[in-house]
């Protein structure tokens, strides 16, 4: 038996970045990621988001997505209900409104569309170059529980080898949860019970008015009867298309049993789309695992865990909610939950004292809730209304209210949840001299550049805790920026924090 100090379970976007930070804050830290697939392996959600950016360039991977020839994402069109007018959220919009107003851009120009499995596989290769330990071919098979507390992990590698590891541990094992499913502890959202079919093609169009760019790229969201679907250009020779429809409406239909029939015969009637693949090819190479595969389906049901963490684990990205892919938010929230996990990690196992550690994992819990929660607000608003794009607009800046330090309007706000900088994102992408004066005092949200420093993290976490900020109370605002100075200000031992750091 081998003692970690921390085992992380799944080497996708949140596994890799927890994995990462950790040992980029901590290189005396062991850390085991262990991964069930091998890489490359192929993975849906490939339109990413500008907000987990400052994550990668943190990681120090930043760079090498961007030059991994990944086509840059500007934004997102839309076509929906009878009005087949499109309409656009384009992140420089956001820059140009903060420039207008405030003389700064944020870090929101742009992010990208991916294929999965190079993406992932640049990620979790730079973790291992930061010092974690990747085994390919391992799973989970349960946790080690001990006096209520989770102490290790039961596992089994390539040809059946069984081990027992001992150590924190970190559940990023996407949409499978094994430990949600082994407490027991997922709920799903009824009313978003989808389902998706998507498949790629070879020599498809790049339609202007979509992509907004003849090398950079757009989103395409198009609604049609049988819900909605997605064009997604990876390449100049490559694109990405899917449909989502509620798992009632396809049980329901003549062609529901073959959901292949279903996905292609809505895609013949969809007028926006057929035109740009009259010249395309099926592709059937693109999963690694799995050659002449050429469609593939996957359950979209929103969920979310009781908790995000507990004695001796936590659970980050799919592994602790998963929101519908309308505004491809995924990859972004496992890159910010393992990003805070990680800091929370670093932090709590450092704090003097049990109380203090139980607050930052509350804190933990609190922040998954709060991440997911503004992009459900606006999932579920645009299900259960009429959509229509003012509307929408309407309800992100409802979405955001006084979460946001600057003022913006509908569509900007709008924006501003589409490029994923939501409720924790604004005041960590806008200085502290813009927002808040030049006084130079710490802020629970202040990001330097886009390095956090652990001290301050700490320090930042607990004043979050004794403002009591998170229970979003407005009667406390006024106070919030004098109480989280003094907190700040407190004398924490340099103890709990290495030299090193």
């Amino acid at each position: 038996m081998k003692d970690w100090d921390l085992i992380v379970v799944g080497g996708g976007p949140a596994g890799s970045t927890l994995a990462g930070i950790v040992r980029k804050h901590d290189p005396a830290a062991r850390v085991l990621v262990i991964e069930k697939s091998t890489f490359p392996r192929h993975h849906v959600g490939e339109s990413l988001l500008p907000g987990s950016i400052p994550v990668l360039k943190e990681l120090g991977v930043h760079a090498k997505i961007d030059a991994g020839g990944f086509p840059r994402k500007m934004g997102v069109v839309f076509v929906w209900g009878e009005d087949r007018n499109p309409w656009d959220a384009d992140f420089n919009n956001l820059n140009l409104e903060m420039v207008k107003k405030y003389g700064r851009m944020l870090d929101a120009e742009f992010s990208w569309q991916v294929l999965r499995s190079r993406y992932d596989q640049i990620l979790l290769e730079h973790a291992a170059e930061l010092g974690a330990e990747v085994r390919h071919g391992w799973k989970a098979l349960k946790a080690v529980e001990e006096k209520g507390a989770v102490v290790g992990l039961e596992v089994e590698g390539p040809g059946g080898k069984r081990e027992t590891l001992r150590g924190f541990v970190a559940d990023c094992s996407g949409q499978s949860g094994f430990l949600s499913a082994q407490r027991g502890t997922r709920s799903f959202n009824d009313e978003l019970k989808n389902v998706a079919g998507y498949a790629y093609y070879k020599g498809a169009k790049w339609k202007f008015e979509i992509t907004g760019h003849p090398d950079k790229t757009k989103i395409f969201v198009c609604s049609v009867p049988e819900g909605w679907f997605w064009y997604i250009p990876l390449s100049k020779d490559m694109v990405s298309v899917g449909l989502v429809s509620k798992a009632s409406v396809v049980k329901a239909h003549p062609n529901g049993r073959d959901f292949r029939k279903y996905f292609f015969d809505a895609l013949s009637r969809c007028g926006e789309i057929t035109p740009l693949l009259k010249t395309a090819t099926l592709m059937n190479d693109v999963d690694p695992q799995e050659p002449g595969k050429d469609f593939f389906s996957a359950a979209d049901w929103s969920y979310a865990n009781e908790r995000a963490c507990g004695p001796g684990w936590l659970a980050a990205g799919d592994a602790a909610f998963f929101l519908d892919p309308l505004l491809s938010s995924g990859v972004m929230m496992a890159h910010l939950s393992g990003h805070r996990a990680a800091y929370t990690w670093l932090s709590a196992r450092r704090a003097a004292g049990a109380e203090v550690g139980k607050a930052l994992w509350s804190d933990y819990d609190r922040f998954c809730k709060e991440v997911a929660g503004s992009f459900m607000a606006l999932v579920r608003f645009w299900y259960r209304h009429d959509p229509n794009a003012r509307a929408w607009w309407s309800e992100a800046r409802k979405a955001l209210g006084g979460r946001t330090p600057v003022d913006l309007n509908d569509k900007t706000a709008f924006v501003a949840v589409a490029a994923g900088l939501t409720y924790y994102f604004e005041r960590a992408y806008t200085s502290q001299s813009l927002l808040f004066g030049s006084s130079g005092a710490e802020h629970s949200w202040q990001w330097e550049g886009t390095k956090l420093e652990l001290k301050n993290w700490t320090r930042q976490i607990l004043a979050i805790v004794e403002t009591g900020f998170l229970k979003k109370n407005p009667e406390r605002d006024a106070k919030i920026r004098r109480a989280e100075e003094e907190v700040a200000r407190d004398a924490i031992p340099d103890s709990w924090i290495r030299s090193s750091c």
